[in-house]
């Protein structure tokens, strides 16, 4: 029989009401900041107490200390600040399935002669890599967020242009032609050259002909485009990006 103490100065209170929740009571002896919990052969297995203290560290104190990163080191919202934790942790229980360090920590640890489990100090020097983890994750997060509500602020800005600014052609044919884009006016004339030769020639590298292509349809703001291409171009980022750009002008044929 072994007793072993566990103790989480940061959430006293919360430690032991999940231990009362899943252990025996008669297991169990609660002091002020933590939890005494007897381990035998029978009752409480060291591999149900582990279980047990592992899905708490999981569970309630890595989400809090990657919550109290994002908090320190980011100027946010606290909706964003949600959807960004919730992305990170998210992203870290797929980690995990991949196989559970804190687990792994815990059973290298306990010993015969370990009688105290300080969540803090086992942090700071058992599990300081997956803190360096969750923290690099949560910037990773942050900044995946901030690009997103970039995006989102770009495609506003070019939506209020194209309602604003008087269409050249109120409908317009996007045609793919062995891999190339054509575009047509409603009247069946080609007026690609026209449309896209001014963004070609002050393309750079980085530039794609696809870009050309919206670009010269945002210039010209059709009411309505009618596109016809194959699987590969209509699963591509091109029709999701005319979607986003003119929405409820798009008609795939």
């Amino acid at each position: 029989m072994q007793y072993i103490s566990v103790y989480d100065s940061k959430n006293p209170d919360c430690l032991i009401e999940y231990f009362y929740n899943r252990v025996s009571n008669s297991n169990l002896l609660s002091k002020e900041q933590g939890v005494v919990c007897k381990i035998n052969d029978f009752e409480l297995t060291l591999n149900a107490f582990v279980d047990v203290l592992s899905e708490y560290i999981w569970e309630i104190v890595l989400p809090q200390i990657a919550g109290d990163y994002l908090k320190k080191n980011f100027d946010i919202y606290e909706d964003v600040a949600v959807d960004i934790m919730t992305r990170a942790m998210h992203i870290a229980y797929g980690m995990r399935a991949a196989g559970d360090v804190v687990k792994d920590c815990l059973m290298d640890y306990i010993t015969p002669s370990v009688r105290i489990i300080l969540i803090d100090g086992f942090f700071q020097f058992r599990l300081k890599n997956l803190k360096m983890d969750m923290e690099a994750l949560v910037t990773i997060c942050y900044r995946e967020c901030c690009e997103r509500e970039e995006y989102k602020d770009f495609t506003e800005l070019i939506k209020e242009v194209i309602e604003t600014q008087p269409s050249v052609y109120d409908e317009i044919y996007i045609i793919e032609h062995n891999n190339v884009l054509k575009i047509m006016s409603g009247s069946g004339n080609d007026i690609t050259a026209e449309c896209i030769n001014m963004y070609l020639s002050d393309a750079d590298e980085c530039v794609t002909y696809q870009d050309c292509v919206i670009s010269s349809i945002i210039t010209i703001a059709p009411k309505k485009i009618f596109v016809r291409c194959s699987d590969l171009l209509y699963q591509s980022s091109f029709i999701e990006t005319l979607s986003c750009f003119f929405p409820g002008r798009i008609v795939l044929y």
